[in-house]
């Protein structure tokens, strides 16, 4: 995937990382995959600072959802759902409540909006099946349709 030009291209180049990091032969830990997505969510951060001139920081989940929801449609990140539930059965009860476990939950949040919440009818129109485990992928052909 192509993600030059944009100015999330490096978060979303950092998130689609999440995913190859389980892939053999690389096979990570969880806990590298964790630093992988908290990699991916600083450099997100970082962009968004970039982009509005170091005038507006990303503080409040209201700011982060809606912009992590369109890295990760940028992403080459495809199973979402798989990659969350694998990290959040490593995380402690104690790495839930902190900043791990709220890594993992913006990522199955966003995955979540994007495969259960965006209207779905054009993507059903183009004959794409909206029930599989790309959401990302859907949500990508979905804005291209309009």
């Amino acid at each position: 995937e192509d993600f030059r030009g944009g100015p999330y291209e490096r978060a979303a180049a950092a998130l689609s990382q999440l995913e190859v990091s389980f892939s053999p032969p690389r096979g990570c830990e969880p806990r590298e995959a964790l630093e992988v997505l908290a990699l991916s969510q600083l450099e997100m951060k970082t962009c968004a600072l970039e982009a509005s001139g170091g005038q507006a920081e990303l503080y409040s989940m209201d700011d982060v959802m809606p912009l992590f929801i369109f890295v990760l449609v940028r992403s080459t990140c495809r199973r979402p759902f798989a990659c969350s539930r694998y990290l959040s059965d490593a995380l402690t009860q104690d790495q839930r409540l902190e900043s791990e476990g709220r890594a993992v939950l913006l990522l199955e949040s966003a995955a979540k909006h994007i495969a259960y919440d965006w209207d779905t009818s054009k993507l059903q129109a183009t004959g794409v099946d909206c029930s599989a485990e790309d959401p990302a992928r859907s949500a990508e052909i979905c804005a291209e349709a309009e």
